[in-house]
């Protein structure tokens, strides 16, 4: 399976440590993945990594992307018509309402899959079709203390 990972670029250590880790153990069980990176800040600088990411997808033909981000996904969404599976992160639900009404819209119609990481965030952002999958924990260095 081919799966191309799309996330922000804009940190000083590039990407998020979740997605790298996610990316990590994806390509550890066998998966070919590559990650594209956007850069730019705002609608504007987002906006302007499209024909790249359009490239990317031509090339790399992956068989699923998984955006991370609402804005990220959205971007994502102008750039190809593959299936394409969200995971909202938790500030692109919980910090503004404006954008939630366009996250169910495109949730509802555009996207594949819709991952959120707590059932807090599903009942925010109001998706039924949303699914709850938390992010990983490294077993071998924490362990639960009561």
């Amino acid at each position: 399976m081919k799966v191309l990972f799309v996330a922000s670029g804009n940190s000083e250590r590039g990407v998020s440590p979740i997605v790298k880790a996610q990316a990590d153990s994806l390509i550890t069980k066998g998966v070919e993945l590559i990650l594209f990176t956007i850069k730019g800040k705002g609608v504007k600088g987002y906006l302007s990594n499209i024909r790249n990411l359009k490239k990317t997808i031509s090339q790399f033909s992956p068989d699923i992307i998984h955006a991370h981000y609402s804005l990220t996904a959205f971007v994502t969404s102008l750039a190809s018509k593959k299936p394409i599976v969200v995971s909202l992160m938790g500030s692109d639900v919980k910090s503004s309402n404006k954008f939630k009404p366009v996250v169910r819209f495109f949730s509802k119609y555009v996207w594949s899959t819709t991952i959120v990481k707590t059932e807090d965030m599903k009942e925010s952002i109001r998706l039924k079709n949303a699914v709850v999958i938390p992010n990983g924990v490294y077993l071998d260095r924490f362990r639960p203390l009561s």
